[in-house]
């Protein structure tokens, strides 16, 4: 019997190419996007795939989508073995900027939508009060969980896969937003990898996967859904006296390792192995061209007699001289 694929995002970059990836390996694939009719791509591989994938709408921003779709992928299909939390979108930006706002929506999308002041949260355990379902993948991993725990296969554990970010573990500027929702995921999901591991008698398996360097043809900047940070700053004249130069060399940088990210097929290939390979690995990392450099100076191996704290702050200097 086929196994089954849930995507998110799969309309576009690494999410189409991931869903072309498992149908050409014969499984069934359940690709999800907000506006999954309106891709003509995703229409000609429904007209070719035959029963094999299924298009559905599903909106992380949401939650009264998501079990729609789970239900969907149920009634074709049977059983979801593979939940694939891939869609996301990076918001640019210097933080003097950017409002709260943006900072809310970047983690509604990227990590959950639940956030909760002090007064709801105690009247909420005073009164037990019920407050809308979290949204984002937290909240699309704690709807498919019961499902992946009532179908598990001992022989074939059920897996969720998260699509993190070499911006995890690396700091860029002007991108505060996307780099604190992509640590709170990848930790989020390490945790949890623990917990979901540990279940008897059905475990269930974690995995992330982390381009770094840059993916091509992704909508990464585009659905950003604001002005890019030069943009920003040539309609602000103080912004443009407090950011102006030290963004144009670092938008530069960034440019030069456009020209080094890799296709959107390695990611796919790498959630492919992820998804197929049996392991209990945690990450799998895929990087551009230039090796991933930001993440060789993340993960710099201390030197002789060097402590922690000195190995971070050599680390700390030399991304200041990259995007100086």
């Amino acid at each position: 019997m086929a196994r089954t694929i849930f995507i998110t995002g799969a309309n576009s970059g690494v999410g189409l190419a991931t869903t072309k990836l498992f149908l050409q390996n014969g499984w069934n694939v359940v690709a999800t996007a907000r506006a999954p009719f309106s891709s003509d791509e995703l229409q000609r591989l429904a007209k070719s795939s035959k029963e094999r994938l299924l298009l559905q709408s599903l909106d992380l921003l949401s939650p009264d989508s998501f079990q729609p779709a789970l239900d969907a992928a149920v009634a074709r299909f049977k059983k979801v073995d593979v939940l694939l939390n891939n869609a996301g979108y990076g918001q640019m930006g210097m933080m003097e900027a950017l409002t709260v706002d943006d900072y809310r929506r970047q983690f509604e999308v990227n990590v959950f939508g639940v956030f909760f002041s002090l007064t709801e949260l105690l009247f909420s355990n005073i009164f037990l009060t019920n407050f809308p379902l979290p949204t984002g993948p937290i909240g699309l991993t704690k709807l498919f969980l019961p499902h992946l725990l009532a179908t598990a296969d001992p022989d074939c554990p059920p897996l969720i896969i998260y699509v993190s970010s070499g911006a995890a573990h690396f700091g860029l500027p002007f991108m505060s937003a996307y780099n604190a929702s992509k640590s709170a995921l990848d930790l989020f999901a390490e945790a949890v990898s623990y917990e979901l591991g540990a279940l008897s008698p059905n475990p269930v398996k974690v995995k992330l996967v982390v381009p770094h360097g840059g993916v091509q043809s992704t909508n990464f900047s585009s659905s950003s859904n604001s002005a890019t940070v030069l943009d920003l700053i040539g309609k602000d004249l103080i912004l443009a006296e407090r950011y102006g130069a030290y963004a144009a060399k670092a938008m530069g940088t960034f440019g030069q390792m456009a020209t080094k990210s890799m296709p959107v097929t390695r990611p796919a290939e790498r959630i492919w192995e992820a998804a197929t390979d049996g392991k209990t690995k945690l990450r799998y990392f895929v990087a551009g061209e230039d090796g991933g450099a930001n993440m060789d100076r993340r993960f710099v191996v201390k030197r002789e007699n060097e402590s922690a704290e000195d190995a971070d702050e050599r680390y700390v200097t030399s991304m200041r001289d990259v995007y100086a």
